[in-house]
């Protein structure tokens, strides 16, 4: 049994809707995260091409951080990278994946952290 995406985007409209008694901020932040998904892959498609080899990289013995809230995952992940053990990423850097976007931002950081 297949649904199609348009009953699931009502349904899940329809249950935010009730359950917050909102109805207008779904719409905009579905809006606004499909925006984002948009420019990201934008993005990603221009590192294929500005970037070729950028993919082709194998990342070998990954090192990754799990843990229960409170227990010094925040801590570690700032030792293992302060001393060049190990190396992380920053939150907007998570939200904006591809390095093209990542050059664009970068700039206007400051401005957006205001």
């Amino acid at each position: 049994m297949t649904v199609s995406i348009f009953k699931r985007i009502i349904t899940v409209y329809l249950t935010l809707g009730n359950t917050f008694s909102t109805w207008i901020s779904p719409i905009i932040s579905g809006i606004l995260i499909g925006i984002l998904r948009l420019i990201v892959g934008i993005g990603m498609a221009l590192d294929n091409i500005f970037w070729p080899s950028l993919y082709k990289r194998k990342l070998t013995n990954p090192l990754v951080i799990v843990g229960n809230p409170r227990s010094g995952t925040t801590f570690l992940h700032r030792f293992l990278v302060r001393n060049k053990i190990a190396g992380g990423a920053e939150l907007w850097q998570l939200l904006y994946p591809s390095l093209t976007l990542q050059k664009f931002i970068k700039p206007l950081l400051p401005v957006l952290e205001r």
